[in-house]
């Protein structure tokens, strides 16, 4: 297993497992694909794992986190800006803003177990399709922020066997557009 200890990232963006674009020569930007973390355990960072890259008429694909830890994050376990098809399974959070903050085309998240979320648990935005399975999402919505445990916005959803307790506000904030 990785660890990746504290380190002196200070903004949300800032991860500490970054997936970027590779640089073309010539100009132009390549997008990661097919990549899997797993069994990795991310302490006392700023961000987990993601990417932030919006906007660049690009996107990462296929990526795979797999039965990762995160605890005591200043901003989100798992930043996923501009991806198609992100997979995110078996994965513990413990004391950490957002687990989630998803801006992609695909998201599925499935047994994983978040507690201590002071903020959103899960924002999923702009997406076209997202599941939510066989989740275990607990106090909830007990910090400054919006207190939602689940936000899906523009999206079709399918939210199924999931156990949601001790949320500050609201369970399920489901908002799209028509």
């Amino acid at each position: 297993k990785d660890h990746f200890p504290i380190s002196d990232i200070s903004q949300s963006s800032k991860e500490a497992l970054h997936i970027d674009f590779l640089p073309l020569k010539g100009g132009g930007l390549l997008p990661s694909e097919n990549i899997t973390v797993k069994n990795c355990r991310f302490d006392n960072v700023a961000s987990g794992i993601g990417t932030h890259h919006y906007g660049f008429g690009k996107q990462e694909k296929n990526i795979s986190v797999q039965s990762c830890t995160f605890q005591n994050l200043q901003y989100n376990c798992i930043n996923a800006y501009s991806m198609v098809n992100l997979s995110v399974s078996g994965c513990t959070a413990d004391n950490c803003p957002v687990f989630l903050w998803c801006c992609s085309t695909e998201c599925k998240l499935n047994a994983n177990v978040v507690r201590d979320c002071g903020e959103k648990c899960i924002s999923i935005n702009e997406n076209r399709t997202a599941w939510l399975r066989n989740n275990q999402l607990s106090h909830i919505g007990t910090g400054t922020g919006n207190a939602t445990a689940v936000l899906v916005g523009d999206s079709s959803c399918v939210i199924v066997n999931n156990a949601i307790s001790d949320v500050g506000t609201q369970a399920l904030s489901l908002a799209t557009q028509v």
